[in-house]
């Protein structure tokens, strides 16, 4: 049951932060977003908390905070490596490189 509860309060701080994040609250967002992490990370959901970290790292870039989204995509990375996520790999190398060039990321689905 513990699970299950942690599980629906990172998905409703997620979801939160998507939601701030359209509306352009990228203060709100990230805070949101960090804690949908915190959530996941005390369940061992190590996919499920890098896919928040790569909205995470999107809503941080927007912010201007350039360097800590390339930590938060570093760490996304591994997880993905670790786990053979291969579909939110990709999605983890695009922003990346999208970052490492100087432009906005794309919208990440997931």
């Amino acid at each position: 049951e513990a699970w299950s509860v942690g599980a629906v309060r990172a998905h409703v701080s997620r979801a939160r932060g998507e939601l701030l994040l359209a509306r352009g609250n990228t203060s709100e967002a990230l805070r949101c977003f960090r804690s949908a992490i915190d959530e996941l990370l005390q369940l061992d959901a190590h996919v499920e908390t890098a896919v928040v970290r790569l909205r995470l790292a999107a809503c941080m870039t927007r912010a201007g905070n350039r360097e800590e989204a390339e930590v938060e995509l570093l760490a996304a990375r591994k997880a993905f490596e670790r786990a053979g996520a291969h579909f939110y790999l990709e999605q983890c190398i695009a922003a990346q490189s999208e970052l490492a060039g100087g432009s906005t990321p794309p919208p990440i689905r997931g």
